[in-house]
């Protein structure tokens, strides 16, 4: 399950193996962070030069995304937000 939230909006996404267009997917433990929407925003617009995108995440530990197209590789690393106390 994917969650994105918001000040004025929340959004959930659930992935199964079963879904069209998983190619893999491994999932080992769960995991929570939270990250920037602005810059992700910002990031998945590449997903239009690819069909092949790999997404790594851990709990509080940077979002690293991959788009592979033919000749082409791009990588983006997004650092998770810490809220201070």
């Amino acid at each position: 399950i994917l969650k994105a939230s918001t000040d004025s909006k929340n959004t959930e996404m659930v992935l199964t193996p079963d879904d069209e267009g998983l190619k893999n997917y491994e999932v080992n433990e769960d995991v929570k962070s939270n990250y920037s929407l602005d810059y992700l925003k910002k990031m998945i617009k590449a997903g239009k030069i690819s069909d092949n995108i790999k997404i790594y995440l851990s709990s509080n530990y940077p979002m690293k995304i991959n788009f592979t197209a033919p000749g082409v590789k791009l990588g983006f690393i997004l650092a998770p937000r810490f809220e201070e106390e």
